[in-house]
């Protein structure tokens, strides 16, 4: 995958950030990870980032723009949007769990990075 960064030490401060927040946030609703690492990327957006670096990661949902799954029968879309806090619970639980999934794929990894175009460090 071909990604341009702004900042590769931002976005990973920011995931290591979002992987120690506390279980309940000020912005309880669409906090989400996607929407706070897409300050990071040009021409691209944090969903496709996310999407691709959460591949492999056991819990992932099915859909593509919602990686984390839904806690009930409601669809991964539907529970992020109704969602009261996405941090608390077992949302939080596997929130904080991708973002460390993440940061530990860009950390053994090493390759991920060969096609990215990084602009600041």
């Amino acid at each position: 995958m071909d990604i341009e960064i702004k900042s590769y030490d931002g976005m990973v401060y920011k995931l290591i950030y979002l992987s120690k927040i506390p279980r309940e946030t000020e912005n309880k609703r669409y906090f989400g990870i996607c929407s706070q690492l897409s300050e990071y990327f040009l021409g691209r957006t944090g969903e496709e980032f996310v999407h691709f670096m959460s591949q492999g990661w056991e819990p992932r949902s099915n859909s593509t723009l919602y990686p984390i799954p839904s806690d009930d029968e409601r669809d991964d879309q539907t529970f992020y949007e109704e969602c009261d806090d996405l941090w608390a619970g077992n949302q939080g639980y596997l929130r904080r769990d991708l973002c460390k999934y993440i940061l530990n794929r860009l950390d053994t990894e090493k390759n991920l990075c060969s096609n990215w175009t990084i602009l600041s460090q």
